[in-house]
């Protein structure tokens, strides 16, 4: 491999994720419990939206769920407060899809978008 940049590497001594959400959250330990939760089970509709991207079966909400993914990663790596708040906002946008969709089976997976938005919700 030829690197044509140096980029120089920052080691924090503190995580700023874990600042921010001792500061914002109520509960921190709880909430990062149920974001690791959300993403533990690999079947679930949201790992299958992403699985679906460059499939010819693309799901609808595939790229929310990308989205999403993309912000709380930007929150859990950058501290950025925004990342979450877009990610909630994508979910809740792969629900509406979901929920408006006329397929029955998109329909019932509207359910499990709704139970993400109501695991965070108490933080």
């Amino acid at each position: 491999y030829k690197i044509y940049e140096q980029i120089p590497i920052t080691i924090y001594r503190k995580i700023v994720f874990a600042e921010i959400v001792e500061r914002y959250f109520k509960n921190p330990d709880g909430f990062i419990k149920s974001l690791a939760e959300i993403f533990e089970n690999k079947g679930s509709r949201l790992w299958r939206a992403v699985a679906s991207l460059n499939s010819k079966n693309k799901l609808d909400e595939a790229d929310n769920v990308l989205k999403a993914m993309q912000s709380l990663y930007r929150f859990v790596v950058l501290g950025d407060l925004q990342g979450y708040y877009q990610f909630t906002r994508e979910i809740f946008n792969c629900y509406r899809i979901c929920a408006s969709s006329r397929d029955e089976k998109n329909r019932n997976s509207a359910k499990e978008y709704k139970q993400i938005l109501e695991k965070l919700r108490w933080f």
